[in-house]
């Protein structure tokens, strides 16, 4: 699933990666079931740290297309007793995938808090 998502190609290259990674795996898996344990498993081992050294160089971004209802981060200030949180989401839901914006993008204020130390 990794490679699917994360990957920067169009879906073609994507379903090749990944049947390439599965063959990989079944190949390795063939392996380790014969006499040559050791090969199966080595292989197995190599192929998973190469994806695991892939994976770590991945960066977490915001700037990517997201849904509507996960497009902004709530951000919030505290001053005293009053919360003030900026980006509140807020949608007018009719069934699981048809909604009308309300009020996205708002500010909350709460007030009268009590903060936990």
């Amino acid at each position: 699933m990794a490679l699917w998502y994360q990957v920067p190609f169009p879906p073609a290259v994507k379903a090749a990666l990944v049947a390439a990674w599965v063959l990989v795996a079944l190949t390795a898996l063939g392996l380790a079931w014969r006499e040559r344990s050791w090969l199966g498993f080595g292989a197995y081992a190599v192929a998973f740290a190469l994806l695991s050294i892939w994976w770590n160089t991945l960066t977490p971004s915001n700037n990517r297309q997201w849904a509507d209802d996960v497009a902004s981060m709530t951000s919030g200030t505290i001053n005293g007793n009053l919360v003030t949180l900026q980006n509140v989401r807020n949608f007018d839901w009719r069934s699981e995938t048809d909604y009308t914006p309300a009020g996205n993008g708002g500010t909350t204020t709460w007030t009268g808090w009590r903060r936990w130390t």
